[in-house]
């Protein structure tokens, strides 16, 4: 199914975002920067996850990637979190999927 005109809004949003990094960059010496943690291997958060990492590095966006076993434990995930949370140059945190047995491996 297509939708006219939503490309065009992507695009405008795009262009939006790129030049509020741009400002970032020259005023303040910033680089947004995003944590993805992937926790597991599903097809679908694979391809998702792809399409917001190609979208934040047109927008001039860093990334860090960090991809864990969909057997690790609460404890470690939110060993991660609190190590991103530190991080000052960390500027948001994407976390997906989270397993069932992620929460009952405390």
């Amino acid at each position: 199914m297509r939708f006219p005109g939503l490309h065009n809004s992507f695009l405008v949003i795009r262009q939006r975002i790129r030049s509020e990094v741009a400002i970032l960059n020259s005023k303040f010496n910033l680089y947004p920067k995003l944590a993805m943690i992937e926790v597991g291997h599903l097809s679908e958060s694979a391809l998702y996850i792809e399409h917001k990492r190609k979208f934040a590095l047109q927008c001039g966006i860093e990334l860090a990637h960090v991809k864990l076993s969909s057997h690790c434990t609460m404890a470690s995930l939110l060993e991660l979190v609190d190590r991103f949370n530190m991080d000052p140059t960390i500027h948001g945190i994407m976390l997906q999927p989270l397993t069932k047995l992620c929460f009952l491996l405390v």
